[in-house]
């Protein structure tokens, strides 16, 4: 009798090995948010108010903006300057605060990074919590919106007697800064042209200029023209005195009535 070979059992496949399932925490883990802090510190805000920047950064735009005033700081003939005269008195719309912006500021919807007057040399951010608000009425829309004078949307934002003007941090800004700091170092024509129609050292006429042209008092600068009286718009007289200034920890010249 032959004997058959005994079948050979056949092991059952081994079930391929399941790789361990990823705890549902990780799977499901979301990449942590930006701080608004970080946004902050970049000058962005929600209404996009000075994120006008381009290719420049908060520290970039600010070391131009304290550089080149710095600079003209420095120049021999200081206001009564031509060149000086223009670049703080001619800046572009663009790179001036309007009162829709302030507005929209002192109402907690926006912030805005700033230049302020008379010195212009540094940087702020503009918020609803700013002193510049605190004496801010809600209730009363025809009213100064803090130290602002009140005035339509589209008008620059003024304080002081008038004649401040604040300067938003932007490209437009910048460009300003720039252009003006190559007229400076040699770069123009009109670098070191001293003004013709000077009357006391820097105290001139600026009635050429519309925001001087509308307001009510003088058509000077009165940081130009310390302790002079003139004219205002209705022919009544101010003078131009030291007012103390706790931002920046001195006086300034303001028009005064009277």
């Amino acid at each position: 009798m032959v004997k058959r070979p005994a079948s050979r059992r056949r092991k059952p496949a081994k079930s391929p090995a399941k790789s361990p399932a990823k705890s549902h925490a990780k799977s499901h883990a979301k990449s942590p948010r930006k701080s608004h802090a970080k946004h902050a510190a970049a000058g962005l805000n929600n209404n996009n108010l000075n994120n006008l920047l381009g290719a420049w950064t908060v520290p970039q735009a600010t070391a131009i903006l304290k550089r080149v005033v710095h600079a003209f700081e420095k120049r021999p003939f200081g206001h009564a300057d031509k060149l000086a005269d223009r670049f703080y008195h001619e800046l572009p719309d663009g790179a001036l605060l309007n009162m829709k912006t302030v507005r929209a500021v002192a109402q907690g919807r926006a912030t805005v990074l700033v230049a302020e007057p008379q010195t212009y040399d540094h940087v702020v951010r503009l918020t609803s919590r700013s002193d510049a608000f605190k004496s801010y009425d809600p209730n009363d829309p025809h009213g100064d919106v803090g130290w602002f004078a009140g005035a339509p949307d589209d008008e620059y934002a003024v304080t002081g007697g008038g004649g401040d003007r604040w300067w938003v941090l932007n490209s437009t800004l910048v460009n300003h800064l720039l252009y003006y700091e190559k007229m400076i170092s040699g770069g123009g024509p009109t670098a070191h042209a001293k003004t013709t129609t000077s009357t006391h050292g820097g105290c001139h006429d600026l009635s050429h200029i519309a925001k001087y042209a509308r307001r009510p008092s003088p058509a000077y600068s009165a940081q130009a023209c310390p302790g002079q009286t003139r004219a205002g718009k209705s022919g009544e007289p101010w003078t131009s005195k030291p007012v103390w200034n706790s931002k920046l920890g001195r006086n300034v010249h303001r028009w005064v009535r009277g």
